[in-house]
Protein backbone atom coordinates (compact mmCIF):
# COMPACT_ATOMS: atom_id res chain seq x y z
CA UNK A 1 0.00 0.00 0.00
CA UNK A 2 2.96 2.16 0.77
CA UNK A 3 4.68 1.58 -2.20
CA UNK A 4 1.52 2.37 -4.42
CA UNK A 5 1.07 5.78 -2.73
CA UNK A 6 4.79 5.78 -3.03
CA UNK A 7 4.71 5.66 -7.20
CA UNK A 8 1.61 7.74 -7.22
CA UNK A 9 3.47 10.55 -6.03
CA UNK A 10 6.11 10.05 -8.46
CA UNK A 11 3.69 10.12 -11.00
CA UNK A 12 1.85 13.36 -10.24
CA UNK A 13 5.51 14.72 -9.74
CA UNK A 14 6.94 13.98 -13.16
CA UNK A 15 3.35 15.01 -15.19
CA UNK A 16 3.51 18.49 -12.93
CA UNK A 17 7.38 19.14 -13.87
CA UNK A 18 6.43 18.24 -17.60
CA UNK A 19 3.41 20.80 -17.37
CA UNK A 20 5.83 23.55 -15.97
CA UNK A 21 7.93 22.76 -18.70
CA UNK A 22 5.70 23.23 -21.16
CA UNK A 23 4.10 26.03 -19.74
CA UNK A 24 7.92 27.95 -19.50
CA UNK A 25 8.07 26.52 -23.43
CA UNK A 26 5.28 28.00 -24.76
CA UNK A 27 6.19 31.96 -25.26
CA UNK A 28 9.41 31.37 -27.28
CA UNK A 29 7.15 28.51 -29.21
CA UNK A 30 4.96 31.33 -29.98
CA UNK A 31 7.06 34.03 -30.67
CA UNK A 32 8.70 31.16 -32.91
CA UNK A 33 5.53 31.04 -35.15
CA UNK A 34 4.85 34.71 -34.73
CA UNK A 35 8.29 36.16 -36.61
CA UNK A 36 7.98 39.37 -37.91
CA UNK A 37 7.39 40.23 -41.41
CA UNK A 38 9.45 41.61 -43.58
CA UNK A 39 7.53 43.57 -46.40
CA UNK A 40 11.06 45.22 -47.91
CA UNK A 41 10.69 40.94 -49.01
CA UNK A 42 9.28 40.00 -52.19
CA UNK A 43 5.71 38.91 -51.22
CA UNK A 44 5.23 35.19 -50.81
CA UNK A 45 2.21 33.19 -49.98
CA UNK A 46 4.14 32.54 -46.27
CA UNK A 47 4.54 36.33 -45.91
CA UNK A 48 0.72 36.84 -47.00
CA UNK A 49 -0.49 34.62 -44.55
CA UNK A 50 -0.24 37.09 -41.87
CA UNK A 51 -3.80 38.05 -42.45
CA UNK A 52 -5.71 40.95 -40.56
CA UNK A 53 -8.29 39.14 -38.23
CA UNK A 54 -11.27 40.87 -37.12
CA UNK A 55 -10.54 43.67 -33.87
CA UNK A 56 -7.42 44.35 -35.72
CA UNK A 57 -6.79 48.02 -35.38
CA UNK A 58 -8.81 49.18 -38.27
CA UNK A 59 -10.37 52.31 -38.07
CA UNK A 60 -13.90 53.06 -38.54
CA UNK A 61 -14.26 56.33 -40.45
CA UNK A 62 -17.54 58.10 -41.41
CA UNK A 63 -16.56 57.34 -45.11
CA UNK A 64 -19.85 58.41 -47.60
CA UNK A 65 -19.90 55.04 -49.50
CA UNK A 66 -22.98 53.14 -50.02
CA UNK A 67 -21.61 49.66 -50.10
CA UNK A 68 -23.05 46.48 -47.66
CA UNK A 69 -19.12 46.14 -46.98
CA UNK A 70 -15.33 47.31 -48.04
CA UNK A 71 -12.33 47.34 -46.75
CA UNK A 72 -8.77 49.13 -47.64
CA UNK A 73 -5.30 47.80 -47.07
CA UNK A 74 -2.03 49.64 -47.74
CA UNK A 75 -0.06 47.70 -50.48
CA UNK A 76 3.53 47.89 -49.31
CA UNK A 77 2.53 46.37 -45.54
CA UNK A 78 -0.99 44.90 -45.83
CA UNK A 79 -2.26 47.05 -42.96
CA UNK A 80 -5.84 47.10 -43.02
CA UNK A 81 -6.89 50.80 -42.62
CA UNK A 82 -10.36 50.77 -42.89
CA UNK A 83 -13.17 48.01 -43.27
CA UNK A 84 -16.92 47.85 -42.61
CA UNK A 85 -18.19 44.32 -42.31
CA UNK A 86 -15.13 43.02 -43.65
CA UNK A 87 -15.05 39.89 -42.20
CA UNK A 88 -18.91 39.19 -43.26
CA UNK A 89 -19.07 36.26 -45.46
CA UNK A 90 -21.22 37.53 -49.02
CA UNK A 91 -21.01 36.50 -52.54
CA UNK A 92 -18.33 37.94 -54.41
CA UNK A 93 -19.17 37.81 -58.49
CA UNK A 94 -16.77 38.08 -60.89
CA UNK A 95 -14.34 39.23 -58.02
CA UNK A 96 -13.82 35.68 -58.03
CA UNK A 97 -11.93 35.56 -60.85
CA UNK A 98 -8.83 37.42 -59.00
CA UNK A 99 -8.08 33.98 -57.30
CA UNK A 100 -8.57 32.32 -60.64
CA UNK A 101 -6.21 33.98 -62.64
CA UNK A 102 -3.24 34.27 -59.74
CA UNK A 103 -3.86 30.50 -59.18
CA UNK A 104 -3.62 30.21 -62.98
CA UNK A 105 -0.43 32.07 -63.50
CA UNK A 106 1.10 30.14 -59.88
CA UNK A 107 0.98 27.23 -61.80
CA UNK A 108 1.01 27.28 -65.42
CA UNK A 109 3.08 28.66 -68.48
CA UNK A 110 1.43 31.39 -69.97
CA UNK A 111 2.41 30.43 -73.04
CA UNK A 112 0.70 27.00 -72.74
CA UNK A 113 -1.70 25.99 -75.30
CA UNK A 114 -5.57 24.92 -74.10
CA UNK A 115 -8.41 23.58 -75.76
CA UNK A 116 -11.31 24.40 -74.87
CA UNK A 117 -14.48 22.31 -74.09
CA UNK A 118 -17.61 21.66 -74.72
CA UNK A 119 -18.47 22.47 -70.98
CA UNK A 120 -16.02 25.19 -71.11
CA UNK A 121 -17.76 26.74 -74.34
CA UNK A 122 -21.79 26.35 -72.92
CA UNK A 123 -20.66 28.44 -69.59
CA UNK A 124 -23.18 31.48 -70.18
CA UNK A 125 -23.79 35.15 -69.02
CA UNK A 126 -20.59 37.26 -69.91
CA UNK A 127 -18.41 35.27 -72.22
CA UNK A 128 -15.97 35.96 -74.89
CA UNK A 129 -17.41 33.71 -77.22
CA UNK A 130 -15.55 30.41 -77.00
CA UNK A 131 -16.37 27.11 -78.86
CA UNK A 132 -15.68 23.63 -78.37
CA UNK A 133 -12.02 22.51 -79.28
CA UNK A 134 -10.75 26.44 -79.87
CA UNK A 135 -7.02 26.36 -78.70
CA UNK A 136 -5.32 29.92 -77.06
CA UNK A 137 -2.79 30.33 -75.01
CA UNK A 138 -3.78 30.72 -71.21
CA UNK A 139 -2.34 34.18 -71.50
CA UNK A 140 -5.03 34.87 -73.88
CA UNK A 141 -7.41 33.50 -71.83
CA UNK A 142 -6.19 35.15 -69.07
CA UNK A 143 -6.88 38.86 -70.68
CA UNK A 144 -10.68 37.27 -71.80
CA UNK A 145 -11.11 36.62 -68.01
CA UNK A 146 -10.09 39.56 -66.52
CA UNK A 147 -10.75 42.46 -69.06
CA UNK A 148 -14.57 41.48 -70.16
CA UNK A 149 -15.24 38.78 -67.55
CA UNK A 150 -15.14 35.82 -69.70
CA UNK A 151 -17.04 33.08 -67.91
CA UNK A 152 -15.93 30.30 -70.49
CA UNK A 153 -12.60 31.43 -70.56
CA UNK A 154 -12.35 30.70 -66.98
CA UNK A 155 -13.40 27.16 -67.07
CA UNK A 156 -10.97 26.85 -69.97
CA UNK A 157 -8.36 27.26 -67.98
CA UNK A 158 -9.59 25.43 -64.94
CA UNK A 159 -9.60 22.40 -67.12
CA UNK A 160 -6.65 23.25 -68.62
CA UNK A 161 -4.61 23.59 -65.76
CA UNK A 162 -6.03 20.94 -63.70
CA UNK A 163 -7.57 17.47 -64.69
CA UNK A 164 -11.19 19.01 -63.85
CA UNK A 165 -12.37 22.25 -63.30
CA UNK A 166 -13.78 21.53 -59.68
CA UNK A 167 -9.83 20.25 -58.49
CA UNK A 168 -9.09 23.82 -60.01
CA UNK A 169 -11.09 25.07 -57.96
CA UNK A 170 -9.74 23.14 -54.89
CA UNK A 171 -6.56 24.67 -55.71
CA UNK A 172 -8.02 28.28 -55.48
CA UNK A 173 -9.43 27.24 -52.05
CA UNK A 174 -5.97 26.37 -50.71
CA UNK A 175 -4.21 29.54 -52.10
CA UNK A 176 -6.30 31.18 -50.79
CA UNK A 177 -5.95 29.34 -47.15
CA UNK A 178 -1.84 29.76 -47.65
CA UNK A 179 -2.80 33.50 -48.24
CA UNK A 180 -4.50 33.69 -44.77
CA UNK A 181 -8.01 34.26 -46.54
CA UNK A 182 -9.89 32.16 -44.12
CA UNK A 183 -13.19 33.01 -44.71
CA UNK A 184 -12.96 32.44 -48.38
CA UNK A 185 -14.50 29.57 -49.99
CA UNK A 186 -15.55 28.95 -54.00
CA UNK A 187 -17.23 26.70 -55.54
CA UNK A 188 -16.49 27.84 -59.16
CA UNK A 189 -14.16 29.73 -61.35
CA UNK A 190 -15.79 32.92 -62.30
CA UNK A 191 -18.55 33.67 -59.74
CA UNK A 192 -21.40 32.63 -60.73
CA UNK A 193 -24.60 32.30 -58.47
CA UNK A 194 -23.74 29.35 -56.03
CA UNK A 195 -25.19 30.25 -52.50
CA UNK A 196 -22.15 28.59 -50.83
CA UNK A 197 -19.79 30.53 -52.67
CA UNK A 198 -18.62 33.50 -50.53
CA UNK A 199 -15.01 35.37 -49.11
CA UNK A 200 -15.44 38.93 -47.73
CA UNK A 201 -14.06 42.57 -48.28
CA UNK A 202 -10.50 41.76 -46.54
CA UNK A 203 -10.28 38.00 -47.84
CA UNK A 204 -10.30 39.54 -51.14
CA UNK A 205 -8.24 42.74 -50.75
CA UNK A 206 -5.52 40.34 -49.32
CA UNK A 207 -6.08 37.92 -52.48
CA UNK A 208 -5.66 41.16 -54.24
CA UNK A 209 -2.40 42.01 -52.97
CA UNK A 210 -0.56 38.98 -53.50
CA UNK A 211 -1.52 38.64 -57.08
CA UNK A 212 -0.79 42.43 -57.97
CA UNK A 213 3.03 41.26 -57.02
CA UNK A 214 2.78 39.11 -59.69
CA UNK A 215 4.25 41.32 -62.83
CA UNK A 216 1.92 39.85 -65.35
CA UNK A 217 -1.25 39.61 -63.41
CA UNK A 218 -0.59 43.31 -62.52
CA UNK A 219 0.41 44.26 -66.26
CA UNK A 220 -3.48 42.07 -67.19
CA UNK A 221 -5.24 44.22 -64.85
CA UNK A 222 -4.47 47.60 -65.74
CA UNK A 223 -4.75 47.04 -69.32
CA UNK A 224 -7.60 49.08 -70.73
CA UNK A 225 -7.94 47.68 -74.43
CA UNK A 226 -6.54 44.37 -76.05
CA UNK A 227 -6.55 42.50 -78.78
CA UNK A 228 -7.28 38.67 -77.60
CA UNK A 229 -6.32 36.26 -80.40
CA UNK A 230 -6.71 32.75 -81.17
CA UNK A 231 -3.94 30.30 -82.33
CA UNK A 232 -7.02 27.96 -83.92
CA UNK A 233 -8.76 28.91 -85.78
CA UNK A 234 -6.97 31.88 -86.27
CA UNK A 235 -9.59 34.99 -85.25
CA UNK A 236 -9.41 37.82 -83.25
CA UNK A 237 -11.35 40.01 -80.56
CA UNK A 238 -11.15 43.17 -79.36
CA UNK A 239 -11.18 42.87 -75.78
CA UNK A 240 -12.60 46.63 -73.59
CA UNK A 241 -11.62 46.30 -69.99
CA UNK A 242 -14.85 46.71 -67.64
CA UNK A 243 -13.27 48.40 -64.49
CA UNK A 244 -14.08 52.15 -65.58
CA UNK A 245 -12.31 53.51 -62.78
CA UNK A 246 -9.30 52.72 -64.82
CA UNK A 247 -10.83 55.48 -67.34
CA UNK A 248 -11.25 57.84 -64.95
CA UNK A 249 -7.88 58.53 -63.26
CA UNK A 250 -4.40 57.34 -64.50
CA UNK A 251 -3.02 56.11 -61.09
CA UNK A 252 -5.27 53.72 -61.28
CA UNK A 253 -3.94 49.93 -61.58
CA UNK A 254 -6.73 47.64 -61.49
CA UNK A 255 -8.19 44.91 -60.35
CA UNK A 256 -11.53 43.58 -61.37
CA UNK A 257 -14.96 43.97 -61.24
CA UNK A 258 -18.20 41.88 -60.64
CA UNK A 259 -21.96 41.75 -60.34
CA UNK A 260 -24.72 39.61 -59.88
CA UNK A 261 -28.22 39.73 -58.63
CA UNK A 262 -27.03 38.13 -55.24
CA UNK A 263 -23.77 40.33 -54.94
CA UNK A 264 -25.12 43.29 -55.99
CA UNK A 265 -22.26 44.95 -57.84
CA UNK A 266 -18.85 44.82 -56.73
CA UNK A 267 -15.37 46.06 -57.27
CA UNK A 268 -11.50 45.58 -56.20
CA UNK A 269 -9.89 48.16 -57.17
CA UNK A 270 -5.87 49.17 -56.97
CA UNK A 271 -4.42 53.34 -56.98
CA UNK A 272 -0.78 54.23 -56.40
CA UNK A 273 -0.71 57.94 -55.62
CA UNK A 274 2.98 59.34 -55.08
CA UNK A 275 4.25 55.47 -55.51
CA UNK A 276 1.69 54.55 -52.36
CA UNK A 277 -0.15 51.25 -53.00
CA UNK A 278 -3.82 51.30 -51.60
CA UNK A 279 -5.80 48.23 -52.20
CA UNK A 280 -9.51 48.42 -51.88
CA UNK A 281 -12.52 46.45 -52.25
CA UNK A 282 -16.40 46.99 -52.04
CA UNK A 283 -19.43 44.28 -52.01
CA UNK A 284 -23.02 44.98 -52.60
CA UNK A 285 -22.71 48.54 -53.50
CA UNK A 286 -25.09 50.73 -55.17
CA UNK A 287 -22.34 52.85 -56.25
CA UNK A 288 -19.58 51.34 -56.94
CA UNK A 289 -16.87 53.79 -58.55
CA UNK A 290 -17.83 56.94 -55.97
CA UNK A 291 -17.22 54.72 -52.88
CA UNK A 292 -14.06 53.49 -54.41
CA UNK A 293 -12.96 57.01 -54.60
CA UNK A 294 -14.27 57.86 -51.49
CA UNK A 295 -11.95 55.15 -50.02
CA UNK A 296 -8.97 55.68 -52.04
CA UNK A 297 -9.28 59.23 -50.59
CA UNK A 298 -9.47 58.33 -46.88
CA UNK A 299 -7.06 55.94 -47.36
CA UNK A 300 -4.23 57.94 -49.06
CA UNK A 301 -5.20 60.43 -46.49
CA UNK A 302 -4.76 58.28 -43.57
CA UNK A 303 -1.17 56.87 -45.13
CA UNK A 304 -0.03 60.98 -46.20
CA UNK A 305 -2.08 63.37 -44.82
CA UNK A 306 -3.00 64.45 -48.57
CA UNK A 307 -5.98 63.99 -50.30
CA UNK A 308 -5.48 62.96 -53.97
CA UNK A 309 -6.88 65.71 -56.46
CA UNK A 310 -10.23 63.99 -58.73
CA UNK A 311 -9.48 65.87 -61.55
CA UNK A 312 -12.06 64.51 -63.62
CA UNK A 313 -15.64 63.93 -62.96
CA UNK A 314 -17.44 60.92 -60.89
CA UNK A 315 -19.18 58.91 -63.03
CA UNK A 316 -22.34 57.75 -61.14
CA UNK A 317 -23.19 53.96 -61.24
CA UNK A 318 -26.94 54.47 -62.50
CA UNK A 319 -25.23 55.88 -65.67
CA UNK A 320 -23.66 52.99 -66.41
CA UNK A 321 -26.30 50.79 -66.82
CA UNK A 322 -24.80 49.12 -70.42
CA UNK A 323 -22.13 47.69 -68.57
CA UNK A 324 -22.99 43.77 -67.32
CA UNK A 325 -20.51 43.04 -64.99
Amino acid sequence: MVKSVHTTFKVFCGLLFLAFLLFAAFPLFNNFLHLAEDHSRPLTEASMAAAQEPGAAAETANIPVRSRAYAVIDGASGQLLYEQEGYTPLPPASTTKVLTAITALDSGDIEQLITVSARAAKTGEATVHLRENDVLTLKELLYGAMLESGNDACVAIAEGLAPSAEEFVARMNLKAFTLGAYRTEFYNTNGLPDPLHVTCAADLALIARYALANPVFAEIVKTQNYTMTWVEPQRKLRLKNLNLLLWLDSRVTGVKTGSTKAAGRCLVGSITVDGRQLIGVVLNSQDRYRDMQALFTHGNQKLTGDTPVWTVPVWQEQELTLIPD
